[in-house]
């Protein structure tokens, strides 16, 4: 019989395969013992195992359906599979139980952002920072959306205040710094048209 809080520490300690097999032990006696189903979820998803942690998260969530972080494991799994109708399915149903949950309107702009819809991103984001206006992430990533639906003022707003509330975020930084640099040479070649003329 496997131990649990062994696993954890093997884990801990970088020994994977270990952590593993204590765990399978646990599960031969108790297959669907809920900290062990979640843990191996953690493992595989930390080791790019991606549809093996679906796969897991899927039974924890059929065991207890009422645990929206499950479903947001579930949806990150998705995402790392490329699966975008998915992880937006999985963020909708972890929404429901959960509906004031920044993070996971911010994980739904993602995987809308991802999947194309750029437009569904931006509501979805905009309810991430309207729950929680200091989420600093949150106002990348709808400048990230903002962007791709070639709102480049709305984007430069959003990622300056995403800047205002943590100027370490470097990708805001880069983005922003992209998109100056672009209108800059916009409006440098205009001016030159005008000196032609």
């Amino acid at each position: 019989m496997g131990d649990l809080t062994r696993a954890v520490t093997l884990w801990k300690g970088g020994r994977r395969e270990e952590a593993e097999r204590e765990i399978e032990n646990v599960r031969r006696a108790a297959p669907d013992d809920p900290t062990a189903l979640r843990l191996l979820a953690e493992i595989y998803a930390n080791s790019g195992r991606a549809r093996q942690a679906a796969e897991l998260l899927r039974r924890l969530s059929e065991l207890n359906p009422a645990d929206a972080g499950v479903m947001r494991q579930l949806a990150q799994a998705f995402l790392a599979e490329r699966a975008f109708a998915k992880a937006i399915g999985a963020l909708r149903r972890a929404l429901d139980l959960e509906p004031a949950n920044a993070r996971a309107y911010n994980n739904l702009g993602l995987a809308q952002l991802r999947g194309g819809d750029a437009a569904g991103a931006i509501l979805s984001l905009e309810q991430a920072i309207g729950i929680d206006p200091g989420y600093a992430l949150g106002h990348l990533n709808l400048g990230l959306a903002h962007e791709a639906f070639n709102r480049n003022e709305a984007a430069c707003r959003s990622y300056k205040r995403s800047l205002e509330l943590d100027p370490h975020m470097s990708h805001a930084r880069l983005r922003l710094s992209r998109l100056l640099r672009d209108a800059d040479a916009v409006a440098g070649r205009r001016e030159q048209n005008r000196g032609q003329t």
